[in-house]
């Protein structure tokens, strides 16, 4: 495998940054416009089971879509921070077995493998605020036709 130079490994963690916390930020806005729109219309006459469902369940998916948005942060920060030290990443890793939240101290992931899980995060954040959308849009809909009968 090719071993990658200090400033490439530093140039790939900026980017992730960036892009984690922009991207990240982004899509977390879009969701609590959603979610309080769904609130707002949730509490409009009339009241139909199906729409409030709907409208129920996008206000849940947004609470996915912020879980997988504090996890983005984190990983914006740690990128930002740690940059492309290696050393960094291993004491990380050594911390989280210490607290229990790793199960082995001697599995050290890569620079390529901590992006990739990342981005991972980033597009199950972007799943969950198109199906909270999706919801929302039905519901909405739905809530409309009723008012309009």
């Amino acid at each position: 495998m090719n071993e990658e130079s200090a400033t490439d490994k530093a140039v790939m963690a900026a980017t992730g940054a960036a892009l984690l916390a922009a991207a990240g930020r982004s899509m977390n806005v879009w969701s609590v416009v959603f979610g309080i729109a769904a609130i707002l219309l949730n509490l409009l006459p009339p009241t139909l089971m199906a729409s409030t469902l709907l409208l129920a369940a996008s206000m849940l998916v947004a609470l996915a879509q912020a879980i997988f948005a504090v996890r983005c942060a984190f990983d914006a920060a740690l990128f930002a921070s740690f940059g492309g030290n290696d050393a960094h990443y291993q004491c990380f890793d050594q911390l989280l077995f210490t607290w229990g939240l790793n199960p082995s101290p001697t599995v050290t992931r890569s620079l390529q493998e901590r992006v990739a899980g990342a981005r991972r995060l980033l597009r199950s954040q972007l799943l969950c605020l198109l199906a909270q959308m999706a919801l929302f849009a039905v519901g909405a809909g739905i809530k409309m036709a009723g008012t309009v009968q």
